[in-house]
């Protein structure tokens, strides 16, 4: 969810859309890339390893139900990370 003139950032994966319809919906948008190294990755680790980088985890699956992950992710509503499980 984004407040009109929020920022829409795509990185690593489509997230969907592109920029003309987040214009359309009355938010900006950037695509973003970084080649992973030592030094860009660095800033991220501190942020690790001091408790301060948090990820939202909206629903864990068993490895089994892959397919249903899947589908909670086509629907476009999830609002944090799905994760897979053994």
């Amino acid at each position: 969810m984004l407040k009109p003139g929020g920022l829409l950032i795509g990185a690593s994966i489509d997230p969907g859309t592109d920029e003309q319809e987040a214009t359309g919906w009355g938010l900006r948008y950037v695509w973003v890339t970084a080649e992973p190294s030592g030094q860009t990755l660095e800033p991220i680790t501190d942020r690790i390893e001091a408790g301060r980088l948090e990820v939202a985890v909206e629903h864990t699956y068993p490895l089994s139900e892959a397919a249903a992950a899947h589908r909670a992710i086509e629907q476009r509503r999830t609002t944090g990370k799905l994760v897979l499980v053994p």
